[in-house]
């Protein structure tokens, strides 16, 4: 039986007629904008979006900010990707926080360390909305650091790395190129 959820190879299976991440596409020219998406999260509804703040990352009110729009970008490591925004540039990525302070997840000189590289799975189920065939859907992600069984979870506003559930709303996150406010 096929599971509902297969790793995301993003020049294939996520979005082979449009890109919508980095790397999804043909080799971008040299200083073209990166491919972005939004991503919104299926628990905190549709005017939320993932949202890096200097080190902090939170579900804020979505407002297309350069701090909202994520790009991820192939890691050295086969399967995984970097996750950084627009506005942090690639400096800054998205990582878990391995230390027992703080919050779970926070945004970090970008590094090839296991906590930031995250693996993304596309679920076979449409977000509200979507058509058969079109780019974006719903993902879960899960980090190196933490294994393949543990994803990110929205809570609120905060997130948390936690078992990873299919039926768990916080674990849903859906990659929009605009987001629905």
């Amino acid at each position: 039986m096929q599971s509902r959820f297969h790793t995301a190879v993003f020049a294939l299976a996520v979005v082979a007629s449009a890109p919508a991440f980095a790397g999804s596409a043909a080799p971008k020219a040299t200083g073209a904008a990166p491919d972005t998406t939004f991503l919104q999260n299926a628990f905190d509804g549709r005017a939320k979006c993932l949202a890096a703040d200097k080190d902090a990352v939170q579900m804020a009110q979505c407002d297309k900010s350069a701090a909202q729009q994520w790009v991820l970008e192939r890691s050295p490591l086969p399967g995984y990707f970097r996750v950084h925004t627009v506005g942090g540039g690639a400096e800054q990525c998205l990582a878990v926080n391995t230390s027992a302070n703080g919050p779970a997840v926070r945004m970090a000189a970008c590094s090839d360390a296991d906590n930031q590289q995250w693996a993304v799975q596309r679920s076979a189920m449409l977000a509200p909305g979507q058509t058969s065939g079109e780019a974006g859907g719903i993902l879960q992600f899960t980090n190196q650091a933490t294994g393949k069984t543990r994803c990110l979870e929205s809570m609120g506003s905060g997130l948390k790395i936690s078992p990873c559930d299919r039926r768990e709303l916080g674990h849903r996150w859906l990659a929009q190129w605009s987001p629905t406010m």
